[in-house]
């Protein structure tokens, strides 16, 4: 999946791959990751599309398409819930955007085989401001804001060791 995100989820593929139903692939996953397949995917390609929208001049809409969105507004939503701000204010032209991560995880051994393990990431990308608007998008009018670009992940997980 991390390497296919602009191909459409197949959870009836990935189950038969593993050999299980796509009940049980959909549980197992959402344990193993802390959140569905469906969702992990999305994340994934809202991740890949920051990445396009800061190092890139391509258009919002030709970036949407590309990470495997097939609506414009979807991608706005998830992309606006994952990081409190419309995509339009990420794009730049020539805009390098420094920022840091702090990150600790913890393992603890119950079994020889099973573990259960902690994790938490905390990422600050600083402050992006935005006159105009950029890009095509599905908002019309200019937009001005100032957003911070800041995430805080924790993960709780449960293992087992073959």
């Amino acid at each position: 999946m991390d390497r296919t995100y602009a191909v459409p989820l197949d959870i009836a593929h990935l189950a038969d791959v593993a050999s299980v139903s796509e009940a049980h692939f959909i549980r197992t996953f959402k344990a193993t990751f802390g959140e569905t397949p469906h969702r992990y995917l999305q994340r994934r390609r809202v991740e890949r599309a920051m990445f396009l929208l800061r190092e890139t001049e391509r258009s919002i809409t030709d970036i949407c398409m590309d990470v495997g969105f097939n609506s414009l507004g979807t991608f706005s939503r998830t992309f606006s819930d994952d990081f409190n701000l419309f995509a339009p204010q990420t794009a730049s032209t020539s805009t390098t955007r420094v920022g840091w991560a702090l990150g600790t995880g913890l393992e603890y051994a119950i079994t020889r085989n099973w573990s259960v393990k902690g994790e938490y990431l905390y990422t600050d990308l600083g402050g992006a401001s935005n006159a105009g608007l950029i890009g095509t998008t599905a908002f019309s009018g200019p937009m001005t804001g100032h957003a911070t670009l800041v995430r805080q992940t924790a993960r709780l997980g449960v293992n087992y060791h073959f």
